[in-house]
């Protein structure tokens, strides 16, 4: 028996994940269906982080970039003088 968690949103940034209906197989070998919902739900925080940290060196690149840029220009303004 397969089932899909149900997520449930509400009015903050908060979601709820129930625990999934796993097939017989998997509890036989000890992945209950609270054990299998943490590692879903533990591997969704390792996504999110990881995609946080990427986020952030995005930004600061960009704004490593800009600040080049501006000195790129000040010197060459500077240099004009």
């Amino acid at each position: 028996m397969t089932a899909i968690g149900v997520f449930l949103s509400v009015t903050t940034s908060s979601v709820v994940f129930e625990p999934l209906q796993v097939p017989t197989l998997f509890v036989e070998q000890g992945y209950s269906p609270e054990i299998t919902t943490t590692r879903i739900l533990d591997e969704v925080a390792r996504i999110n982080e990881l995609s946080t940290t990427t986020k952030l060196l995005i930004q600061r690149t960009k704004t490593i970039r800009t600040a080049m840029e501006f000195a790129l220009k000040a010197k060459s303004y500077w240099a004009k003088l």
